[in-house]
């Protein structure tokens, strides 16, 4: 029932169900789409291990001895054990937390860095601190069960309030429209675990190194709170993507559609490998992604889009889509007798020529737009020569000349330039941008944090 009710939209095709001991499959064909359905939804949660909790970080900052869980057991009977977790995020595309636990008297029994695991387009600052939160949860459950702690308390803080109230508070249970959904149910599963425990969840003032209101040693909560943040951020640097343990080998439902894990938004995420996969297929007929859609930074595009109101939202599609009123779309609707842009007479006048028109007064406003556009990415702290680059080619792609680019000897952003060059620039106008400008990006803001303004290509 709970398939069927999560698979009844629209004109979706109807699934097929099937069980296992471990896993619920939902398995769908249709000779009308160009792609299968297979959703995995596990139907048992797995148990971590109790005898180590190696698996929670992937960096160590403190020993994680027998010693340091005695004193957190003895901290959780006394009443005194505090604990504080913090989140860093790189432009929704990845994020990592650092979480420490110690007691009244002492600053930090054990503390620990992990990358968080999840799709690129769920990763922010609020799904890092909720993972540090599962992680603390996560540990004090393996004390309490290693020691045998049947009654006890613990504060938990963060500078996040809406993480605090979202999983302390609202006495609703998870939903899986909630953000980070994943999280979010693991972190309330691990309290009704510890609900012999007494659990009371701070706020914690944030930045208040940055806004110089802070003195150390003042408060013990700040002073934990600005040395989590400062190790998130470090944890990039100590622990290499290669090298990160699954952070879904605790009891967060791994629940995976063709294959992608899926944290939140379930109907929405079927309903992309559906009818998603079928647009896909229309737009490479029309020439609108290039030989391969693999190489697009959709998760980007989606995250733009967010930002994007509503109004402006549907002008976007009429433009991509070819529908607006255009000389072409007016003569269909019977509105105009010809297709004839206005400006420079080209016969057919198509959403694409607008950006191309050379008719009077064209050339002005594209130059304009070229300047701001460079602005704007000089404001935003663009790589110097990423944004050259791609105001060079738009206008080179406006003027209808071939973008060749031989100027510089750095391998990524050439891989960058003919990775978009097979997408195509006109895509690129619409948002539909390759996904090797992201990685450059990325290294960019890095470098810019270690305090070196050069570019990195």
């Amino acid at each position: 029932m709970f398939a069927s009710l999560l698979l009844s939209h629209g004109s979706l095709f109807p699934a097929d169900i099937s069980e296992t001991a471990q896993h619920l499959y939902l398995l769908g064909t249709d000779e009308r789409q160009p792609s299968n359905l297979h959703v995995e939804i596990p139907t048992a949660l797995p148990t971590p291990s109790l005898d180590q909790i190696d698996w929670l970080a992937a960096t160590w900052f403190t020993d994680h001895s027998a010693k340091q869980t005695d004193l957190i057991a003895e901290a959780l009977e006394n009443g005194t054990c505090e604990a504080v977790s913090d989140g860093s995020a790189y432009e929704g595309v990845e994020s990592s937390a650092a979480w420490c636990i110690g007691a009244t008297e002492i600053f930090e029994i054990i503390s620990a860095g992990l990358r968080v695991s999840g799709p690129a387009n769920s990763n922010c600052s609020y799904r890092s601190e909720m993972a540090g939160i599962y992680a603390i949860l996560l540990a004090i459950w393996s004390v309490c069960k290693d020691r045998g702690i049947r009654k006890g308390s613990i504060e938990i803080g963060c500078d996040s309030e809406s993480v605090l109230k979202r999983i302390f508070e609202k006495h609703a249970p998870a939903s899986l429209n909630d953000h980070s959904w994943d999280l979010i149910s693991a972190c309330k599963s691990m309290i009704r675990k510890l609900s012999f425990l007494t659990i009371t969840h701070p706020h914690i003032p944030s930045h208040q190194d940055e806004k110089l209101i802070h003195k150390k040693g003042t408060c013990r909560w700040i002073d934990r709170n600005i040395l989590m943040d400062e190790r998130a951020e470090a944890v990039y640097t100590l622990i290499t993507k290669e090298s990160v343990n699954d952070f879904q080998d605790g009891n967060i439902w791994p629940i995976t559609v063709n294959g992608r894990l899926i944290v939140c938004n379930f109907r929405e995420e079927v309903r992309k490998a559906t009818v998603g996969a079928e647009l896909l297929v229309l737009w490479h007929k029309t020439g609108k992604t290039g030989e391969s859609t693999q190489a697009i930074a959709w998760d980007s595009f989606e995250l733009a889009m967010k930002d994007v109101p509503k109004k402006r939202q549907r002008w976007i599609v009429k433009q991509t889509s070819g529908r607006c009123a255009v000389g072409i779309e007016m003569k269909r609707r019977r509105q105009w007798p010809h297709s004839k842009c206005p400006r420079c007479d080209e016969p057919v006048e198509t959403a694409m020529h607008i950006l191309q028109c050379t008719g009077e007064g064209t050339e002005e406003v594209w130059e304009s737009a070229i300047k701001d556009l460079h602005k704007w990415m000089a404001e935003h702290y663009t790589n110097n020569a990423v944004a050259d680059l791609i105001c060079i080619s738009m206008s080179s792609w406006r003027d209808g000349n071939r973008i060749n680019y031989l100027g510089s000897n750095l391998k990524d952003l050439r891989q960058a330039f003919a990775e978009q060059n097979e997408i195509g620039w006109g895509a690129a106008m619409e948002g539909r941008w390759a996904t090797l400008w992201i990685q450059i990006q990325e290294r960019h803001f890095v470098n810019i944090k270690k305090g070196d303004q050069g570019d990195d290509g």
